[in-house]
């Protein structure tokens, strides 16, 4: 992958995945919510004893007072569960499912067992692995350039900062890795860019997570889907069976991943020129900073705007990428496995 007139990058292989989701049932009636509720905990195999070490203090109890960690189906699954209080009945639970890396087997099995499960939030992702941690701070730099958001208002930076091209070589050893976040007007998070390295050499120092920068691996870009912001209207995705209808990943990340230029205004800088941060943002040199400063300064940027063909083949990993987990997520198509291009 080039950025033209500045650097290029070589990337191993793409994957497209779900990171984690969150799913919940919305109850017509407190009977029927304690009824999938029973039969949640017997499909996951949850036992009376599982129950009584995660705080029930009851092994007949079907509560926790506190989060119960599980691995069904070689996932991992959290579990929290407590008696609604806003519902009389006295058997009613509130509960809900976090699980991290869910196969669409297990979404699958989850779907057929537990009529109208809800998408609550989602992390869609796509993993870009490199050859180098070097190579991850370049592409992590051609990314936070170009990517736009188109409700996006704000950025933040974590680790670390790269200011442009020219402070990215002094930046290829520094010690963490870089996050770059897309914020909306609330300051909510959008899309996350940021380098990492495998879940084992992950550091955890006073809560504070992160990779030695040397221990990078790859770029990963996650949209953060989430019912409350309107999004299951945004991109049809109601029901744990709308994620396996074959083009939720497209309709979700094609939106995410929107690499653009500027074009046709000789005040907007050039594709290889630094593009010039929007008031006293940390950083420069992104698209998404320099598209509001203009937007700001009373420029029709909407109308100067095209898809960055410097990224074409960049673009195309991607979307054969984004295609391939289609396929995978596609009822037909069911394996248990994210498929890697």
């Amino acid at each position: 992958v080039a950025d033209e007139k500045t650097i290029a990058v070589n990337i191993g292989r793409v994957r497209t995945f779900i990171h984690r989701i969150t799913l919940y049932q919305q109850y017509a009636t407190p009977i029927k919510a304690y009824v999938s509720y029973r039969k949640l905990v017997d499909l996951l195999k949850i036992t009376s004893k599982l129950r009584e070490l995660h705080g029930s203090g009851d092994e007949k109890s079907i509560y926790f007072t506190k989060a119960l960690d599980h691995k069904f189906m070689g996932c991992k699954i959290k579990i929290l569960a407590a008696p609604n209080t806003k519902i009389k009945y006295p058997k009613a639970p509130w509960w809900k499912l976090i699980i991290t890396y869910p196969t669409n087997e297990l979404l699958f099995y989850l779907a057929e067992s537990i009529p109208n499960l809800i998408a609550g939030k989602a992390e869609f992702a796509i993993d870009y692995y490199c050859m180098s941690s070097k190579e991850v701070a370049s592409l992590f730099y051609i990314l936070r350039k170009y990517i736009y958001v188109p409700k996006g208002q704000w950025t933040a930076h974590k680790g670390g900062k790269i200011k442009g091209l020219n402070d990215l070589v002094g930046n290829l050893t520094r010690q963490k890795n870089a996050a770059y976040q897309i914020l909306a007007s609330n300051w909510s998070v959008i899309l996350t860019i940021y380098e990492r390295g495998p879940d084992k050499l992950r550091r955890n120092i006073k809560n504070h997570i992160f990779w030695r920068h040397e221990d990078t691996d790859r770029v990963r870009l996650e949209f953060k889907f989430r019912r409350d912001r309107g999004h299951n209207r945004t991109y049809k995705i109601e029901s744990i069976w709308d994620l396996l209808d074959g083009n939720a990943f497209t309709r979700v990340l094609r939106r995410a991943y929107n690499p653009i230029v500027f074009f046709g205004n000789s005040e907007l800088p050039r594709p290889w020129e630094y593009y010039p941060k929007r008031g006293d943002q940390v950083c420069g040199d992104s698209i998404q900073l320099a598209f509001n400063k203009y937007k700001a300064e009373g420029i029709n940027v909407s109308r100067h705007i095209t898809e960055a063909v410097q990224l074409k083949k960049l673009t195309s990993l991607t979307l054969r990428s984004i295609e391939a987990a289609d396929r995978a997520h596609n009822l037909e198509n069911i394996t248990g496995k994210p498929i890697d291009f």
